[in-house]
C-alpha cells in the first residue's frame, strides 16, 4: 500500500507504522473487500479491458459517509465492508494514508 520510507538491517525494506496501525490495516482489508465486489459488478457481462480506481472511489465514499447519518450511513458501511469500527479510527486511517500518498510526492 505504501512505499518503504526506510531499509531494515538486512537491506531490505521497512515500513514504519502509522499512528493509527490497527485502524490502517484493518481499512487496508475492507478496501481490498470493496475493491473484489466493485470489480465483480463492474467487469459482470462485459469483454476488453477496464479500468479504475478503488482507492479513489473509497477515499470520496469516506468523505461522504463522514458526514451520514442513519440508514444511508448503515449502507455505507456494509458496502465499503467497514464492519465495526469506530467511525473516528477509521476517518484516522484514511488520514494516514492520504497523508502517506502525499509525502510520496
Amino acid at each position: 500500500m505504501a512505499a518503504p520510507r526506510h531499509f531494515n538491517k538486512q537491506g531490505g525494506p521497512s515500513f514504519p507504522p502509522f499512528p493509527h496501525q490497527e485502524a490502517v490495516t484493518s481499512l487496508a482489508h475492507s478496501q481490498n473487500n470493496f475493491t473484489r465486489d466493485l470489480y465483480t459488478k463492474l467487469a459482470r457481462g462485459k469483454e476488453g479491458n477496464l479500468f479504475f480506481s478503488p482507492f479513489s472511489i473509497m477515499a470520496a465514499l469516506g468523505m461522504t459517509y463522514k458526514g451520514a447519518t442513519g440508514n444511508t450511513k448503515e449502507e455505507m458501511r456494509s458496502a465499503m465492508h467497514l464492519g465495526q469500527n469506530e467511525d473516528d479510527d477509521t476517518h484516522s486511517a484514511f488520514c494516514d494514508i492520504l497523508t502517506d500518498i502525499k509525502v510520496k510526492k
